[in-house]
């Protein structure tokens, strides 16, 4: 089976409509991903337990609210080993470890539309063979 058969359903987690929408259109287009998108952590406890996807891209803010949406996902039944990638704006992402706060990896904003499917499957692709 081919890696990238195994990422099948993204859950995209920010509070600007404009990233959920490009980014909504460019990983159900080009990487070929169901797409469920929310605008807050709050919004996305509600349905994550239904859609139960198997990648959360989730914005970290300077409060790291999104550490704290990861955590509380993943304290929901069958969500444990959810995987994730945060989406970071600005000088954000050079101080922070994102293993350290539980996900595969950083994508900075704004990031380059053409490239985010791609962004995001390499990153998915190489958790994968590290686990093996």
């Amino acid at each position: 089976m081919h890696i990238r058969e195994k990422l099948r359903s993204v859950l995209i987690i920010d509070d600007d409509q404009h990233t959920l929408s490009i980014s909504s259109v460019v990983l159900s287009s080009m990487a070929n991903l169901q797409v469920y998108t929310c605008r807050s952590g709050a919004e996305a406890l509600a349905i994550v337990g239904d859609i139960k996807p198997d990648l959360l891209l989730l914005k970290l803010s300077p409060d790291l609210a999104g550490v704290t949406t990861l955590t509380k996902i993943r304290n929901l039944p069958g969500l444990i080993a959810t995987r994730a990638i945060f989406l970071v704006s600005g000088d954000l992402g050079s101080a922070l470890d994102h293993e350290e706060l539980g996900a595969i990896g950083l994508i900075r904003k704004p990031f380059e539309l053409m490239l985010l499917s791609e962004q995001v499957l390499q990153l998915w692709e190489r958790q994968v063979l590290t686990v093996k």
